[in-house]
This record gives C-alpha cells, structure tokens and sequence, in this order.
C-alpha cells in the first residue's frame, strides 16, 4: 500500500536512474517508500511487498514508482499520481 507520506529521498531523479541501472545492468532496484531504503533483487512490478528494514508493506520495484509518479520532485514537492 502506498503511505500517505512519501519518504523524502525517493526523488524523481532517484527513481529514474534506478530504472536506468535495471535497464543497462544486472541490478533490480526497489524502494520503501515509507522509510526510503533501497533494496536490489526486486522485479520492477512489484508493488506492496514487505520492507526488510521497516516491516511496512511499502516496498515497490523502481519502474512501478515510476509508473504510479508516487515520488518527490526534484523541487521537494511530493508527486502522487491518479493511480495511487
């Protein structure tokens, strides 16, 4: 589920280099979008899966963040797209 607060390090620069990185590399990276922890192995759908660090089911691929827009702008302002 995605949290009414958005941790404030998943930016959009963020995101998009990490669907970069799945693209030209062998790393799968996702995101708790409640705590902000990075986590690598995670297929780029995911979506509400478990954060090993917070507990909270908050964890998405990157290319899921991406598509829902559930991330901060560069500018600080917090981004919720009409899928969430």
């Amino acid at each position: 589920m995605v949290p009414k607060t958005i941790h404030a390090s998943i930016t959009a620069s963020r995101v998009m280099e990490a669907c970069v990185r799945y693209e030209v590399t062998l790393d799968n990276p996702g995101f708790c979008l409640a705590c902000g922890e990075e986590a690598d192995g995670i297929e780029p759908d995911l979506s509400d899966a478990v954060c090993d660090a917070c507990g909270c089911h908050c964890l998405f691929g990157a290319s899921e963040i991406l598509i829902m827009e559930a991330y901060h702008n560069d500018d600080g302002l917090e981004q919720k797209g009409s899928s969430t």
